[in-house]
């Protein structure tokens, strides 16, 4: 696996890969639930910089004002950070059929121990598997860890081999060593691509068995769903906006468009396998392999302690973009080109989306010169990106750390 590029100014936080013993499945809802937060009065509503009704007249004060694009460039690739924000023992050491001993590798995300999984016996497993019903094409089927301490989880999408949709080859194009270096680069990392010619799939309990066709596993590195745990901070949401501006940069770089980026539902976070688990599920469980046969159902266990939250601000995250079911690639010379002022304009509306949600008057004032640029169908995704570089630096320093309130 490829080092995970930083962004322009965080370093993101990867886990390696541990030995394993068992396997969950389990469907990833598409639609993660957004978290409402109050708007403190100790931060003053009113912002003598920009007032509410900020318009595109506005744009070259502030652009003259402020460093325009700030960064221009992509920053280049930085060591990864080891540490991790939870103190987990090393007590598991499994021996499992998917895995082999550990190595060191150039190509890992981390400097920690890796394992070589055995995909394809994984997939075969699944299929073998009688006591759920394959979900649906391009949902998510969630492979838990073995353990808490556990480093083997991962995420597999099923896709028609067969397909004149573009998902399984954007996928593949950019997670080449080149593009998948880049830190703009919002694709989830691929780990391996194991193809069925023709699969059988239970369409519910007593129904017929549907024939659909030759499927590809696609096989990806574990995330999480972007917002859990919840922002905390408005450096948390001012994070997650530049990733996506400069994922939808990169993206139109590549001369792919047509996406889904009007809501957050096609994003995802990696905060490290160990951490995203011990925070969604508290304290170190057994967990149960399901591929085994007559294994019975683990006892209930009694309520775990409180697991600890993450903080995204000590220990940053990236984000990633997981939907190109309607994607598609279109040439410099083709004539459909407002498909890409149409993906801005999308954006924009997620932007102010996240603006209202977030309910901090001095931040939401500022970035609507961004949303009414984004929306005026003259803005390019890397136009955006710029002022909106340029917006953040009028902000006030302390106004970043500003905790919001739970509703």
């Amino acid at each position: 696996m490829s080092p995970l590029a930083a962004g322009s100014s965080l370093s993101p936080l990867k886990p390696a890969r541990s030995s394993s013993n068992s396997l969950k499945l389990e469907s990833l809802s598409p639609e993660p639930s957004i978290r409402n937060v109050d708007y403190s009065s100790d931060i003053d509503a009113q912002d003598s910089g920009s007032a509410s009704d900020s318009t595109l007249e506005d744009l070259d004060a502030v652009l003259n004002q402020y460093d325009f694009g700030y960064p221009l460039e992509r920053m280049p690739v930085l060591p990864r950070r080891t540490s991790s924000p939870f103190a987990v023992s090393e007590e598991e050491e499994m021996d499992d059929a998917y895995f082999s001993e550990y190595s060191e590798s150039e190509c890992s995300t981390s400097s920690s121990i890796i394992y070589d999984i055995d995909f394809e016996s994984v997939v075969d497993d699944l299929l073998a598997e009688q006591a759920f019903e394959l979900p649906k094409l391009r949902k998510f089927i969630m492979v838990e860890p073995s353990a808490p301490s556990a480093q083997d989880a991962f995420m597999i999408r099923v896709l028609p081999t067969c397909s004149k949709q573009k998902e399984l080859e954007i996928l593949l194009s950019l997670n080449e060593h080149e593009p998948r270096l880049d830190p703009w680069n919002p694709v989830p990392h691929l780990l391996s691509v194991v193809e069925r010619d023709s699969i059988q799939r239970n369409r519910g309990v007593g129904g017929l068995a549907e024939d659909i066709g030759a499927v590809s596993f696609v096989c990806l590195e574990w995330l999480s769903k972007y917002n859990d745990p919840p922002f905390a901070t408005v450096a948390n949401y001012i994070d997650f906006i530049r990733q996506a501006l400069e994922g939808l940069t990169f993206l139109h770089e590549q001369h792919i468009t047509s996406l889904n980026y009007g809501t957050t539902d096609s994003f995802m976070v990696d905060i490290g396998q160990r951490n995203a688990w011990m925070a969604l599920n508290g304290a170190p469980t057994p967990a149960t392999a399901v591929h085994q046969s007559g294994a019975e159902s683990p006892t209930e266990a009694q309520d775990p302690p409180a697991a600890p939250i993450f903080d995204r601000t000590r220990y940053p995250v990236r984000y990633y973009y997981t939907d190109f079911a309607l994607a598609t690639i279109i040439p410099p010379s083709s004539p459909h080109r407002d498909l890409f002022k149409k993906d801005v304009q999308d954006c924009g509306k997620m932007i102010e989306s996240l603006l209202q949600e977030m309910e901090v008057p001095q931040v939401a004032s500022k970035m609507k010169a961004l949303v009414n640029a984004m929306s005026s169908g003259t803005f390019g995704a890397d136009d955006a990106r710029k002022l909106f570089e340029a917006l953040c630096q009028s902000l006030e320093a302390g106004l970043f750390e500003y905790e919001l309130a739970k509703r």
